[in-house]
Order: C-alpha cells, then sequence, then structure tokens
C-alpha cells in the first residue's frame, strides 16, 4: 500500500548474464537484433594504482523468451603481465598507463574484428526497467 492506501504493484524483468558466446547465440532469438558495448574497468588497486585491469565487450540480446541476455567477453592483466612488457616494446613506451591503455585498445580491437563484426552487431545496450504502478 501506498500512503494514499492504493495497492502499489511492481514489476520486473529478468535479465540473464553468460560469460560464453555459443550460450548466448543458442539463448537469443534468432530474428533479434544484438547490441554491443565495449567496456574497461580497474578490477583491482594498490597503493592507488591500478594493479588489475578488465577490458572486454558486453553483447546485449534479447531472449527467445523474451527476457534481456548479456554476454560479458573480458580479458584481465595485470601491472606485471608478460602482455604488458609485449605492449612497451610495441609502442616504444615506458609508461604505465600508456601500457594499459594500449593493452585496452588492442583488446577493442580484437573483440571488434572477432566478435562484433561477424555477428553485425551494433552500439547500444537493452536495459530493465522496473516499473510501479497503482493499481
Amino acid at each position: 500500500m501506498n500512503g494514499l492506501g492504493r495497492e502499489v504493484k511492481k514489476i520486473s524483468l529478468l535479465v540473464e548474464e553468460v560469460y560464453d558466446l555459443d550460450e548466448f547465440l543458442e539463448v537469443v532469438a534468432e530474428d533479434g537484433r544484438i547490441h554491443h558495448q565495449f567496456y574497461w574497468k580497474a578490477e583491482r588497486a594498490i597503493h592507488g594504482m591500478i594493479h588489475t585491469l578488465r577490458a572486454g565487450v558486453k553483447l546485449y540480446g534479447i531472449a527467445k523468451e523474451g527476457h534481456i541476455v548479456v554476454c560479458d567477453l573480458s580479458e584481465v592483466v595485470s601491472w606485471d603481465s608478460p602482455k604488458l612488457e609485449e605492449i612497451a616494446r610495441k609502442y616504444g613506451i615506458n609508461n604505465l598507463n600508456d601500457e594499459y591503455r594500449y593493452w585496452i585498445k588492442e583488446v577493442h580491437e580484437k573483440m571488434k574484428r572477432e566478435v562484433v563484426e561477424k555477428l553485425g552487431s551494433t552500439p547500444g545496450k537493452f536495459e530493465f526497467v522496473v516499473v510501479e504502478g497503482i493499481a
């Protein structure tokens, strides 16, 4: 009941999250659109410095059953990773922030090539909304 003595109905939608592209493609409606969103985020910091970083792409689709499906494909790197040493040599840099920046760029380009372009995905995402109404 709300403050006016009326019943309030809450409706929520299911959002399914998967971490495997094949599973995502099995669940998503065949005629539905797929959206994508590139991202990066700090996973762990030590004394204010980013220690571990995650970069990837989230795919959004509508399942055959009608709910939203999100597929998170990502890679993780830490500051002492051989991947960053390789980036530093490749681009001639010696700065952790630049190494992270170039690594993120390479991960996003790889995801675009190997996933986004093959699926014909478009930039964007689907979101669920919780609706409260008065009966």
